[in-house]
C-alpha cells in the first residue's frame, strides 16, 4: 500500500482526524517544491491561515460526517509566486486497517481553470464590444465624441486600465491626433504617458504590428536608465483599420503588475478597432456631406434655385432644402410622392412637365422647360427648370434628376 501511495502520479496526503498531515507522497512533495519531511506534522488548518491554501470549492470539514467522497478544489500558493489549481477528493478512510487517514486525492488542473477563465474573458470581451457595435450604429455619425468617450471608458475599466486614448494618424502632417482621451480618475491624470519622442520611437517600433492589424502590447519606461517597477507603464495598443489602411491606433495604459492578459488573449480586440474604424470614416463622410448640403443651401438660397431627384422605382420626389423653399413647402429637404410636384405647378404647364419627364425617364436623357406656380401671398413666380434621366449605378433602376431657377425677376 505504502509502495502504490508513493509512486502514484496523483498528488495524494493522508491526514488524520485532526487534520495533521501524516502521508505526503513524492509527486505532492515536487508538486509542491517543499519536502514531505516538512508538511508531516502540520495541520491543514494552519496552510488555509497561512495563505498557501486558498479553498474556492468545498469543506473537508465535513468528511468525518460522511462516508461517501468529499470533492474539494483549491488554490496553492507558493512562495515563488507561483499558484497552481487542485481539484482534490477526500474520503473518510479513518476505520480502514491500512490507511487510518482521510485519503486526499489531487490533480492539477489549473491549465483547464485558465482555459476556462480566458474562454469565459473573451465572451465578456466580444459580448461588450458587441454593445458597443450596436450603441455607434444607432447614433448620429455626425457627431460621435461622446460615444468614443463611452466606449473608451468601457473598454478600459473592464480590463482594468487607468488611461485610454484614440489616436488618428494625420496623413498630412504624418502626426499623431488625439481624438478622444479617458482617464479612469482625476488623480491618476498626471500618470498618462506624455508624447516624448522615446514614446514616438516606441509607436515606431509597433507599427508594422498594427498595421498588420495586430493588438500589441509594450512597456514604457517613464524614468529613462531606471529598471524600477514603479516607472513602467504597460501600453496596449490596438490597431484601427479601414480599407486596409492604419487610420490610428487605440491605446489603453496600465500597470503591468496589475494586467492579466497577454497579447495573445487580447486579439479578439482587433473587432473594436475595425468598429471605431468604421464609425470614424463613416463620420468622417457624414461629416463631409453635411458640409456639401450645407453649402448647397447657402449657394441654392443665394441664387433663388433648386434641385430634385424623382426615383421612378418608387414613384417619389426628393427635393433638396432650396426646392422646398422654393415651392414655399419649409426650407428643409423633403421627401414627397409624384403628385406633390405635379400639383403646384400651374394646370396649362403640367403636360409639358410630365412629358419631359417621361422623356427623360425613357430616353435617358435631358430635357428642359418652364412653369408657373402660385407663392403663398398669391403671385405668380416663373420658374426654369431642366432635366436628366440616368441610370442609377448599383440598382440599374432609373432616376431623373432635376433643377429649377426661380426667373421671376428676369
Amino acid at each position: 500500500m505504502q509502495s502504490i501511495l508513493s509512486n502514484s502520479h496523483d498528488l495524494i496526503v493522508i491526514l488524520d482526524a485532526e487534520g495533521i498531515y501524516r502521508f505526503v507522497s513524492d509527486s505532492t512533495s515536487a508538486k509542491l517544491g517543499i519536502p514531505s519531511s516538512e508538511l508531516i506534522g502540520k495541520n491543514y488548518r494552519d496552510l488555509i491561515h497561512a495563505g498557501v491554501i486558498e479553498v474556492v470549492n468545498g469543506n473537508l470539514e465535513i468528511i468525518h460526517l460522511t462516508k461517501d467522497e468529499v470533492s474539494i478544489d483549491f488554490w496553492v500558493n507558493l512562495p515563488d509566486g507561483r499558484r497552481f489549481f487542485l481539484e482534490s477528493f477526500a474520503r473518510n478512510l479513518l476505520d480502514h486497517p491500512q490507511i487510518q487517514g482521510v485519503l486526499v486525492n489531487s490533480r492539477d488542473i489549473t491549465d483547464f481553470i485558465q482555459t476556462e477563465r480566458q474562454l469565459q474573458k473573451r465572451y465578456e470581451i466580444e459580448n461588450l464590444i458587441n454593445q458597443i457595435s450596436a450603441d455607434l450604429i444607432n447614433s448620429n455619425l455626425v457627431d460621435l465624441e461622446s460615444k468614443f468617450d463611452q466606449s473608451l471608458q468601457r473598454i478600459g475599466e473592464f480590463l482594468g486600465t487607468s488611461h485610454g486614448k484614440i489616436l488618428i494618424l494625420n496623413r498630412d502632417s504624418n502626426q499623431l491626433e488625439i481624438l478622444n482621451s479617458w482617464t479612469a480618475s482625476e488623480s491618476q491624470e498626471t500618470d498618462a504617458v506624455l508624447m516624448t519622442s522615446r514614446y514616438f520611437s516606441l509607436v515606431n517600433q509597433s507599427k508594422k504590428n498594427l498595421e498588420e492589424g495586430k493588438i500589441k502590447l509594450s512597456t514604457f519606461v517613464k524614468n529613462q536608465g531606471t529598471t524600477s517597477s514603479s516607472d513602467q507603464i504597460g501600453l496596449l495598443f490596438i490597431p484601427m483599420i479601414s480599407g486596409e489602411r492604419l487610420l490610428g491606433f487605440i491605446q489603453f495604459e496600465f500597470n503591468p503588475d496589475q494586467f492579466g492578459y497577454s497579447e495573445r488573449n487580447l486579439q479578439v480586440l482587433k473587432q473594436f478597432g475595425d468598429i471605431l474604424a468604421g464609425a470614424y470614416m463613416g463620420s468622417q463622410i457624414t461629416r463631409k456631406l453635411k458640409r456639401n448640403e450645407d453649402l448647397l443651401t447657402y449657394t441654392e438660397a443665394l441664387s433663388r434655385s433648386g434641385s430634385w431627384r424623382y426615383s421612378a422605382f418608387k414613384n417619389r420626389f426628393y427635393f433638396s432644402a432650396g426646392l422646398s423653399k422654393l415651392l414655399g413647402m419649409g426650407d428643409q429637404p423633403l421627401i414627397q410622392d409624384f403628385s406633390s410636384l405635379i400639383y403646384r405647378i400651374d394646370k396649362p404647364f403640367r403636360s409639358e412637365f410630365i412629358q419631359n419627364l417621361k422623356k427623360a425617364s425613357n430616353q435617358l436623357t435631358q430635357a428642359s422647360g418652364e412653369f408657373t406656380i402660385q407663392d403663398q401671398t398669391g403671385d405668380i413666380r416663373y420658374i426654369s427648370y431642366e432635366i436628366e434621366g440616368k441610370k442609377e449605378f448599383l440598382s440599374e433602376g432609373i432616376e431623373v434628376f432635376g433643377f429649377c431657377t426661380d426667373i421671376t425677376h428676369k
